[in-house]
């Protein structure tokens, strides 16, 4: 896969886009895994969007609005958006909003294709992702349409099988 970071070029790119929402403030730098387990050689086509940037521009007063931007424009035109609920300190606020918009878009069938969430076992408020995932994930068949996983090994691997089928 080919890789973009925030506040990258977010044209011509290769589909499918794979959003990587989840921790970053006060939270290991977990989008680096998966980016080393699915960028380069024999990995799968498709473009990794990464709001986590190297270096931050904390003093610039500007930054907040094209980051906050930037990411609501990738969110939205990708086909794959995971979701990853990284353990440690922080709750998460705007991963948790993130999640509660695009679970609702999915389960209405509104986009994006494919969803995938998942919570370390160290996150605080891993309860409510359950169930939360639990009320607002169903389909006509009654068949769940979003898995959860406890891993990001797990959540790796299904990134790769959602843009290889």
């Amino acid at each position: 896969m080919k890789y973009v970071e925030a506040p990258g070029d977010l044209k011509n790119l290769e589909h499918p886009l794979v959003f990587l929402a989840g921790g970053i403030t006060n939270c290991e730098d977990w989008q680096a895994k998966v980016r080393k387990e699915l960028t380069g050689p024999g990995t799968p086509n498709g473009t990794l969007l990464n709001p986590r940037r190297l270096s931050f521009p904390m003093n610039n007063p500007d930054a907040a609005e094209e980051q906050i931007l930037w990411e609501q424009q990738a969110l939205w035109m990708s086909d794959v958006i995971s979701i990853w609920f990284a353990g440690g300190p922080s709750v998460q606020p705007i991963v948790m909003f993130e999640f509660g918009c695009h679970m609702g878009r999915y389960c209405i069938g509104g986009g994006p294709t494919k969803l995938i969430v998942s919570v370390d076992p160290g996150y605080k408020r891993k309860q409510d992702v359950y169930l939360q995932t639990k009320a607002h994930n169903f389909s006509l068949n009654g068949s769940w349409k979003v898995v959860l996983s406890d891993s990001l090994k797990q959540h790796t691997d299904n990134i790769r099988k959602a843009v290889t089928k």
